[in-house]
């Protein structure tokens, strides 16, 4: 299982999955790691492994959509070789697994972040077509195999600023319950 991520430049890269976080447990920033940038995403579990896949018969792959969190070590995009080792820090991507009541049902639910109480994302667009071409572009290149993760980087990372911990919750407006609801202890 690897979570293959569609960057906010339209680049492919594939997550190992022991960065996957998918029960909201608190994420302890290694001591090793200055800073810390986030990238909120949409993502979409695969149900059916595919290669080549084409925009209109993308859902037929994927489960509904949900939204979560990536984090990158600060040094993520000085080389490839810091990029590749900013992804693999272990459970760095807060993908909760999506229950039926918090599926994106279209635009007129809209997905907030807050960090520390402060909105600082906000999705109000139905989801599902971008993952949709993300999926068709991600298959051109790797393989899609039943049990990974598509996802989308619905912004381009972001550092944390401050000193922690910071606490994350994220939340469809229709939803009594947060979806998303963890801390970042540095």
């Amino acid at each position: 299982m690897n979570i293959v991520v569609q960057t906010h430049n339209d680049f492919t890269v594939v997550r190992p999955d022991i960065t996957w976080e998918r029960y909201n447990r608190d994420f302890y920033v290694p001591d090793f790691i200055k800073g810390l940038l986030w990238v909120p995403v949409a993502y979409a579990p695969v149900i059916r492994p595919g290669k080549f896949i084409q925009t209109q018969f993308a859902g037929r792959y994927i489960a509904p959509t949900a939204y979560g969190v990536l984090f990158y070590a600060d040094d993520a995009f000085s080389s490839p070789e810091a990029f590749a080792q900013a992804c693999c820090l272990n459970h760095s991507s807060l993908l909760p697994e999506p229950y039926p009541e918090y599926s994106v049902s279209g635009a007129a639910d809209v997905f907030s972040f807050e960090i520390n109480d402060a909105q600082v994302f906000r999705a109000d667009l139905d989801a599902d077509p971008f993952i949709k071409a993300a999926l068709a572009s991600a298959s051109r290149r790797v393989l899609l195999r039943n049990g990974d993760i598509m996802a989308l980087e619905l912004a381009a990372p972001a550092p944390l600023e401050g000193t922690g911990p910071f606490h994350f919750t994220g939340k469809f407006s229709l939803a009594e319950n947060p979806l998303l609801d963890f801390n970042v202890i540095i």
